[in-house]
């Protein structure tokens, strides 16, 4: 799993049951997409990699600032 960070919400892809080697993600907001690797790599589709660590925070990770919008609860978006 992919905790929300910068702005995105990474949501589990259909693609990571049928390959359990990975796991796919993509942002609801943005589609950036990520995969994270049994040796705990995750790669980002902007072409950044970092690990999934509890010692270093994804904030400081080089993947950028979602730009997505996010649609309110009135289906306006925000």
């Amino acid at each position: 799993m992919i905790p929300d960070f910068n702005g995105h919400h990474f949501e589990k892809t259909l693609a990571s049951s049928q390959n359990q080697r990975l796991e796919r993600y993509r942002c609801a907001r943005c589609e950036i997409t990520a995969e994270i690797r049994n040796n705990g790599v995750t790669f980002f589709g902007n072409g950044s990699a970092t690990s999934i660590s509890l010692n270093i925070p994804l904030t400081t990770s080089p993947v950028p600032a979602c730009r997505g919008t996010v649609p309110s609860a009135e289906g306006r978006v925000s």
